[in-house]
């Protein structure tokens, strides 16, 4: 999942008044110091006799690819900004009152997220449709075709093996919109040759070419495209994974669990959840995890 996979990876702040990065224009230094030198200016700005640019003092020599007098425009857009911050008239933020706890995943007001009763229910439920999608996943794509680690196959340009499969990016996440925080990219390594590939997760070319029928058909969505690299395959893989080990393997719901809400990862699962939840039991489950009146 591309929230999990990038967890890690540092926020990036880049200030949008000096462009310099580490900072936001809130604390940016720069913005003081101009200020500094030119605050004497709040009591006589409104002169029209001479325009402001040629009234400001202080150091505006070119900063990054900005030259002097760009950054005087600069910051005379932010004068206003400046006058409410730090003039004569700034006044300190009223301390807001505090509202009332409330839990970080269902929103109830009678506890908090670390005494959640509807997590585990939750939980339960991606575990139960990720078991389902990938009982399906073995079922089609192991079993009838064979595709696994040392399996042959035809290419564009001539036949290829498979060398590696993640099995721990196989989830129900993989049929989720590609460009999505939440889609999970299934990794496999093919070799050709001297040349090793990292496709794209849609792997297999339909025969029929208007096979791909859009989003609606989760596997077709993710798997198969008129411009993947597998034609067919030549030969099954020669040791495939025994089924019940492979439905053991349970993913990053935990943790992605303590990171969002009930109601966003709902809004942006559900469709796909719906797909592969193996009972007949789910709106009831939801309804009582989201509370009545939730979007569903």
């Amino acid at each position: 999942m591309r929230l999990y996979e990038n967890r890690n990876t540092p926020r990036h702040i880049s200030c949008s008044y000096c462009y310099e990065d580490g900072h936001s224009k809130n604390n940016c230094p720069t913005l003081k110091a101009h200020w500094e030198s030119n605050k004497h200016l709040e009591q006589t700005i409104t002169l029209p006799s001479v325009p402001m640019s040629k009234q400001l003092t202080g150091d505006f020599s070119s900063l990054n690819w900005i030259q002097s007098g760009g950054m005087k425009l600069r910051f005379i857009d932010e004068w206003d900004y400046c006058v409410k911050k730090w003039g004569s008239q700034a006044t300190t933020r009223k301390k807001k009152k505090r509202k009332p706890s409330k839990c970080g995943f269902c929103g109830r007001t009678t506890h908090t997220r670390r005494n959640c009763t509807h997590m585990n229910p939750f939980l339960t439920i991606l575990n139960e449709t990720n078991r389902a999608y990938r009982e399906q996943w073995y079922d089609l794509f192991a079993e009838q075709m064979g595709f696994g680690v040392g399996a042959l196959v035809q290419m564009r340009r001539g036949v290829g093996i498979v060398t590696k499969i993640d099995l721990d990016t196989i989830m129900f996440t993989n049929t989720v919109y590609q460009w999505s925080d939440y889609h999970t990219r299934m990794r496999t390594t093919l070799k050709q040759g001297d040349e090793t590939y990292t496709p794209r997760q849609t792997l297999f070319r339909p025969i029929n070419h208007d096979f791909h029928q859009g989003y609606d058909d989760a596997f077709n969505y993710a798997f198969y495209s008129n411009w993947s690299p597998i034609e067919r395959i030549i030969s099954p893989c020669p040791n495939p994974v025994g089924k019940e080990w492979f439905l053991q393997q349970q993913p990053q719901f935990d943790w992605i669990m303590k990171k969002r809400n009930a109601q966003t990862l709902w809004d942006n699962l559900c469709g796909r959840i719906r797909d592969f939840y193996p009972h007949d039991d789910l709106e009831r489950k939801i309804e009582r995890i989201l509370g009545k009146g939730a979007r569903r």
